[in-house]
Formats: structure tokens, C-alpha cells, sequence
């Protein structure tokens, strides 16, 4: 058949051959309902000299069920196997082809994942070590290996598998990289352009150095060695003089999951011998979350840093993501490394139904040819309910979780410490805070407060605010927080610099260790894209690019009217369009977005995505636009600092809102 690979069993005796065509694998949809798939074969002998094919029957039709790795039992039985609810004959329908028809039951394998299910995984792991020789973090990978070379690279947060001891470097974010830094001012693994980029040439609205909690520019990896937060510089005097602090963990029975939190000295195993860590503990009260731990002055309670812990029993291996460079390009030109679910992405459930595979084999008449053809019904997957913070353009520190896909209300939580987490009705004007606003914006504040929302109103009488990071109409004072290299992209909005830029992670990124937000381009696989010369660089995205059967919609809890029971709660989309398949795509769940003014979590329409990527254009005002579209229906692109997916509505304001963050390699 057209645009089908054809597999060829033949035998040739002299000048005479036999041949069985088959389509290949038979793949017939899975379902809760029963399921039949027809099907054609070509079976004939061949006269080599004249090219005459004659027609040759199938004399036996044998069936074998599969292994639990779906590969073939070989136990073939002229009786159909369990699940096949008729024997497979084949009649001829024309010249030497052959028509036959699977028929399948319904699936009763049906099956689930969900955070018990997790729980149970992660209470099963212990690390094995000690308060006084915790694992060193920044020797880790994210999916719980140790790094080769074994060599530091520090972040704003880390990956947790399993119960014990943890510890990390206290250093300014990705400041030390062992894979990129060098030895400076006697400093090894220094990763200068993380916090003190050199922009002696270039031009635009960028920040160097980048600030600390007191507004001040970095300096030094080190956070015990920047003075203006620790006056004498010495480890020792940061150890005395201020302590860890739990600002927030978003599990039930928050109070046990993190405990022993403290400064230590440099141990044995330790990546770094000059520098104090940060120790925790992961208890048995161990499951699928994220914490946020602080260090703080003892003196003043003032935060003058944070990190991120993310504990998952999630697969965390990047997918391979082809891209377009180049938006006029008609086929992806490159591949990135993407992680296929969110920054401190948890399961709540997840219910799907088996893959199930049998084999059948043809004998054909005369020759006793034989061809063995599989019949795969591929994973269906039902429904998945899961949460994921967010994350403020420039900010590092996440913000609470929803309590699942299409809600709006915060995940529960809980703050030993006595914080205040984020509300819908809790929004700090950073006028009040900050006396340094203008150029140097707000970094002190955000830094200090990882667990406020923070907004601007000084110039917004109409809209009641904006976010905290810029002035009137969304202009922003730095364009290079999350991209250290992103430092020219003032101007008009459609200046398309920087959405293709690779990106140089900074302090302020809030990825783990060899990940960073990603640049523009990283959705392109999305969908092919126009450009669209008289706003921005847009992309759109067509319902072939989706995998439409596994796209998954249900009811939530929104005040417009009741008769829209289809609420858009998350689709696949393919990460290769040579390979659609549902091993080659990436999920992306309606968690909509923090809203700008109040910290709420907000939804376009009847449920929406949004991403974020690490450029933040200078001027780019409202956004409406083409964007994406998803089953006919559109939806909105590009924005400041992120993309955004959503059937239903077309206009958005494109103010800094909290997105949701997917990570590619760095």
C-alpha cells in the first residue's frame, strides 16, 4: 500500500520465486471497547524471466501470544490467544493479494500509577549516608547517578531519590560549574559569566553583575566570601552566624519530610574543601514534592539565599526534541535534550491501559514459506492528574504547585518556619520595599522573600500593576536574568534576537545542575511556523503535530457556563516528526499560570499551558496573535518570557506571569 513499508518474505527454486508481503506491524488502536483492524498481504509465486506473478494460498494461520517484554513466545496454536476473539482468515480479494481482519477484545488490562504507588519507591531508598557525610548534590545527576568526571556543579536546586543525608556547596546558584568554569582569582570551577558576565561590547538592557540579597553586585562564587552579606568573609563566621531554614514544603505532614537542616565544614567526599554546605535530611515520610530551604541571618532573619529541593520517583531521562533554528525552515534542523515533564513536576495518578501484542504466522501453499507478522495495541493512556510550580521570568525560587491540572486552588502546604506562601490575595508592592527601584529593580526583595509574590504598581492605574521586575507597559530593565548572553534585543516587537540564541545559565536560573531554562526555539517541534513580520516571531502549530487520541480533556471547576463539559486538560505533542509515536512525545498539562497582580492561578479560556523560555523581550506589550492552534482551535503564542497553549481564548497580556518550566540540557 502507498506510503507503507513493505517486509518481503521470498524463496527463490531457479527461475521461480515465492514471496509473502505483509504491511509490516499491525498496530490496532487500544480501547475499553472491543477493536477490529483489517488488513492486506500479498502471497504469490513469480516467474523470474517473464515477471508473471500467480497467486498462492495461505494454508495455515498459527498464533503465539508475547512475553511481558512483547517479544515473540513462540508457542505457535492454530487457536487464537487470550485477548483475540476470532481466528484471522484470509480471502482473496484481487490478483495476488489477500484480505483478513484482527479482531480484538476490549482491554481489560487496565492499570495505574499514582503517589502512593511512588511513595512506596522512594521509602524503599536510603542513600546510605551520615549526618556528618552527607551525599555532595552537586556530584549528582538528576536521575540519581553520580556525574562523570566527578567533578561540582552547583544550582538553585537539586534532585532528591531516596531517603538520607544530602548536602550542597553554599554558592550563588550555577557560580561554580566543573565542566565549564576555570580557576579564577585562585577560585577553581568558576563560572563567571553565571554571575559577572563581561559585556564590554556588546549593547542593550542587560544587568552585570548580577545582585545579591542587599542589591549589590556579585562578586565571588562564595557566598561566605561576599562581604557585604557576611562582613568578615570566613566560612566560620557564616556557620556561626546564620543557620537553614525550611520556607515551604508543599507535601501532607510537611514537618517530617526535611529535617536536620544546618551549616557544615567541608567533609570527606566533598567536592569542595573551602567552602561550608548546606546539610538536610529526607525522612520516611518521603513522597513526590518540593521544598524550598533558606539561609538566613540569625541576627535579623534576613534570607540571603535559597534553593529548590525537587524529590521525585520520576524517570528523569531528557527526550531528544527536533527543532527549528530557523522559523523559515521547512523541517527541523537540530535536536536538544529536553526533560519531558516540568521543574518539580509531581504524580498524583495516572491510569492507562496496557500495550498488548500477539504474532501471527502465515505457511503458504506449495512452498511452505512462512511470515510472521506482530499485531501491537500500544499504551492508552486514560487520564493523568498531576502538579507543578511556578516560576517569575528572573526569579530562582518556585511558587506553590496548583492542586492539579485545571485548578486554581494553591497545593497544600506547610512552613515550619512560619512563612506566608503565596495566595491569591497576598501580593507585596515591592515600592514598599525597595528603595533601589529603577535600573537595579528589585533583585533584594525578590531574593529576600523567596516565598512572596512580588508586583509593581507604580505605573498602572488601569491595570492595577506590574510585574515586579519591570515599569510601564511591561518594560523591562533586563533582558539577560535567565540567558547571560541575551544583552541586545531592545526595540521594536519584532525583533526576533534572542528566541534563537543558545542560552548561557545564570545565578537566577532555577534549573538543577546541567539544565537551564530553555531559549525560544525549543517549541518550534511543537508545530511547523510562520512568521508573521508585522508583530513578533510567532509560531503555529497544526492538529497533525498533536497526538490527537491521547490528547486528554475533563470537566473543571470554572464560573463560565456549565454546557462546555470539555475542559483541555493537557496534550502530547510529538518530539520527532519522522517518529510519532507515543514514546516520542512530550505531555504538557493545563496547569495554567500565575497572574501577574495577585499571585492567582489563572486559565485562559477553558484550560490552558504555558512554558517558559529565557527570553524576555524589552518592549513587547500585549500580544495578540495567529499562535498556536490545537484541534481548529487557537491559541496564544510567543509572550514575554513564555509560550502559551490554549484552545479556546486568543488574546493575552504579556506582563511577567508564573509559568511552568521545561528544562533542557545546558
Amino acid at each position: 500500500s502507498k506510503g507503507r513499508k513493505l517486509l518481503i518474505s521470498s524463496m527463490n527454486i531457479a527461475d521461480i520465486g515465492y514471496e509473502i508481503v505483509t504491511p509490516g506491524d499491525i498496530v490496532i488502536e487500544n480501547g475499553i471497547t472491543a477493536k477490529s483492524k483489517n488488513f492486506e498481504i500479498e502471497s504469490y509465486k513469480i516467474d523470474r524471466t517473464s515477471g508473471v506473478k500467480t497467486k498462492l494460498n495461505i494454508s495455515k494461520i498459527e498464533y503465539s501470544a508475547a512475553n511481558p517484554d512483547g517479544t515473540n513466545k513462540e508457542e505457535w496454536s492454530t487457536t487464537p490467544p487470550s485477548g483475540m476473539t476470532s481466528a484471522v482468515s484470509l480471502t482473496n480479494t484481487t490478483g495476488t493479494t489477500y484480505g483478513g481482519t484482527i479482531n480484538v477484545d476490549a482491554n481489560p488490562a487496565a492499570s495505574s500509577d499514582n503517589r502512593a504507588t511512588r511513595t512506596g519507591h522512594l521509602a524503599s531508598r536510603d542513600n546510605g549516608k551520615t549526618s556528618s557525610s552527607p551525599e555532595d548534590l552537586s556530584l549528582m545527576e538528576i536521575d540519581g547517578s553520580e556525574r562523570f568526571p566527578q567533578l561540582p556543579v552547583t544550582a538553585n536546586s537539586y534532585v532528591v531519590r531516596s531517603k538520607g543525608y544530602y548536602a550542597f556547596p553554599v554558592v550563588y546558584g550555577n557560580a561554580i560549574d566543573g565542566l565549564k568554569g576555570s580557576t579564577i582569582d585562585g577560585t577553581p570551577y568558576n563560572n563567571k559569566d553565571a554571575y559577572a558576565p563581561n559585556y564590554s561590547t556588546a549593547s542593550g538592557y542587560y544587568l552585570t553583575p548580577f545582585r545579591n540579597a542587599l542589591n549589590n553586585g556579585i562578586t565571588h562564587p562564595y557566598i561566605h566570601k561576599d562581604v557585604s552579606v557576611n562582613p568578615s568573609g570566613e566560612a566560620s563566621a557564616l556557620i556561626n552566624d546564620f543557620e537553614v531554614v525550611v520556607v515551604w514544603v508543599d507535601v501532607p505532614d510537611g514537618q517530617n519530610f526535611i529535617s536536620n537542616l544546618g551549616l557544615i565544614s567541608p567533609y570527606s567526599g566533598a567536592a569542595l574543601n573551602d567552602v561550608p554546605y548546606i546539610r538536610f535530611r529526607i525522612n520516611k515520610n518521603i513522597q513526590e514534592g518540593n521544598a524550598v530551604i533558606a539561609l538566613r541571618k540569625k541576627s535579623d532573619s534576613m534570607i540571603v539565599w535559597s534553593w529548590h529541593i525537587w524529590v521525585s520517583d520520576h524517570d528523569l531521562q531528557p527526550k531528544t526534541v527536533y527543532i527549528k533554528k530557523n522559523l523559515h525552515d521547512a523541517v527541523p534542523t537540530e535536536t536538544i535534550e529536553m526533560l519531558p515533564v516540568a521543574l518539580g513536576y509531581n504524580l498524583e495518578s495516572e491510569n492507562y491501559l496496557k500495550e498488548r501484542v500477539w504474532y501471527i504466522r502465515l505457511t503458504q501453499e506449495t512452498s511452505g514459506l512462512q511470515k510472521v507478522i506482530k499485531i501491537l495495541q500500544p499504551v492508552e493512556i486514560r487520564d493523568i492528574e498531576t502538579n507543578a510550580p511556578y516560576y517569575y521570568y528572573g526569579r530562582k525560587d518556585p511558587f506553590l504547585p496548583a492542586t492539579g491540572n485545571l485548578e486554581r486552588t494553591n497545593k497544600n502546604n506547610h512552613s515550619p518556619s512560619g512563612y506566608v506562601i503565596t495566595s491569591s490575595d497576598i501580593a507585596v508592592n515591592t515600592q514598599q520595599y525597595s528603595t533601589n527601584y529603577g535600573n537595579n529593580s528589585h533583585y533584594d526583595i525578590s531574593i529576600q522573600y523567596p516565598n512572596l509574590h512580588l508586583f509593581n504598581p507604580m505605573e498602572s492605574p488601569v491595570y492595577g500593576g506590574y510585574s515586579w521586575i519591570g515599569g510601564s507597559y511591561g518594560f523591562v530593565n533586563h533582558t539577560n536574568l535567565w540567558n547571560a548572553q541575551l544583552t541586545a534585543i531592545a526595540g521594536a516587537r519584532n525583533d526576533r534576537k534572542g528566541v534563537d540564541m543558545p542560552v548561557i545559565k545564570t545565578i537566577y536560573d532555577p534549573c538543577p545542575p546541567c539544565y537551564s531554562v530553555p531559549r525560544g526555539f525549543a517549541f518550534t517541534f511543537t508545530g511547523p511556523s510562520s512568521y508573521f513580520a508585522t508583530s513578533m516571531e510567532y509560531y503555529r502549530t497544526y492538529s497533525n503535530n498533536l497526538y490527537q487520541s491521547r490528547n486528554l480533556y475533563g470537566k473543571g471547576a470554572f464560573s463560565t457556563p456549565e454546557d462546555y463539559s470539555d475542559y483541555f486538560k493537557g496534550g502530547f505533542f510529538y518530539t520527532n516528526p519522522s517518529a510519532q509515536t507515543l514514546e516520542n512525545t512530550i505531555y504538557f498539562p493545563s496547569y495554567g499560570y500565575r497572574e501577574y497582580r495577585t499571585g492567582s492561578i489563572v486559565y485562559f479560556g477553558y484550560g490552558s499551558i504555558s512554558v517558559a523560555i529565557s527570553v524576555r523581550a524589552y518592549s513587547a506589550n500585549r500580544t495578540w496573535t495567529e499562535g498556536l492552534v490545537v484541534n481548529g482551535n487557537r491559541m496564544v503564542g510567543v509572550v514575554e518570557g513564555a509560550l502559551f497553549w490554549d484552545p479556546y481564548y486568543v488574546a493575552s497580556d504579556d506582563y511577567c506571569m508564573g509559568y511552568n518550566v521545561y528544562m533542557t540540557k545546558n
